[in-house]
């Protein structure tokens, strides 16, 4: 899922050219830590809301 969003948010930067094709794969796993940390810290703030 994670790497689904990656590649979408990435595709569609390429296509407003706003990044390069050559650079995508560099792009795609940084998206991938972005997502999966926000990720993170969203699971962690339920939990804490939850658990008090």
């Amino acid at each position: 899922m994670i790497n689904f969003l990656s590649n979408y948010i990435v595709n569609f930067f390429v296509k407003k050219e706003f990044i390069k094709n050559e650079e995508k794969p560099i792009y795609v796993y940084g998206y991938q830590i972005i997502l999966m940390s926000l990720l993170g810290i969203l699971i962690i703030s339920i939990l804490g809301i939850i658990l008090k």
